[in-house]
């Protein structure tokens, strides 16, 4: 992702910590105050992002910035098909198919957030 640069620069990756993107804030607000100027941030905490996504802005996302086709086709599978069961008191219930998913507990989780937001920063009248 970094070294194809995929995302926005002022987009927060994998590899930054919460202490560099206030280091990295701070500079930027030190720096537009010497130079006179204005200084704006918007900060996202999307209740249910993750869940939410649109499989298909992802795809297309991925698509679009040039991810190879084995690697889309592994993406689209991760996001749209699940097998879910439930286990109770020793019963093992049959097995059913979940259609539309984003799995919040792996790095493609992110990665999907970001692709679908990296367009959206790029493209702000502020940039």
């Amino acid at each position: 992702m970094e070294s194809q640069m995929i995302l926005p620069q002022e987009q927060m990756d994998f590899n930054r910590s919460c202490t560099d993107s206030l280091v990295i804030l701070t500079n930027n607000i030190h720096t537009s105050f010497l130079a006179n100027e204005v200084v704006a941030a918007a900060f996202l905490d999307i209740t249910g992002a993750f869940d939410n996504v649109l499989s298909e802005a992802v795809l297309s996302e991925t698509q679009k910035i040039g991810i190879p086709a084995r690697l889309r086709k592994f993406i689209q599978k991760t996001l749209s098909l699940i097998e879910v069961y439930t286990l109770l008191r020793s019963h093992l219930s049959e097995v059913y198919s979940v259609h539309k998913r984003t799995p919040q507990d792996s790095m493609l989780a992110q990665l999907t957030i970001f692709l679908v937001f990296a367009r959206w920063t790029s493209t702000t009248p502020w940039n």
